[in-house]
């Protein structure tokens, strides 16, 4: 946990997190599970960052191809410094 709040805790899921968590008998299923329970209203309604990057991307007019299942957005060579600037000053809202 990196912060706990009244309303709130804050923490990093990495993988030796979850490698972690599944050797001492938390399944996948769980940890969705929680996940998905506990996300933010605003993750859930606005489908994660994954659309609005892909979003930012179309309004930009440099997207070449988006699949929500495989979570992939590719967007031109020329978009690519774009995208990484918005998504360096947007994540910490996502």
């Amino acid at each position: 946990m990196t912060y706990r709040f009244h309303d709130m805790s804050v923490g990093i899921l990495t993988r030796e997190s979850v490698r972690r968590a599944l050797q001492v008998g938390i399944t996948a299923a769980q940890i969705i599970s929680f996940l998905r329970g506990n996300a933010h209203p605003q993750c859930i309604a606005t489908g994660g960052p994954l659309n609005c990057v892909r979003d930012f991307s179309v309004r930009e007019g440099i997207l070449l191809w988006a699949d929500s299942d495989k979570k992939l957005v590719i967007v031109s060579e020329e978009g690519h410094e774009k995208v990484r600037d918005w998504w360096k000053a947007n994540r910490a809202a996502m």
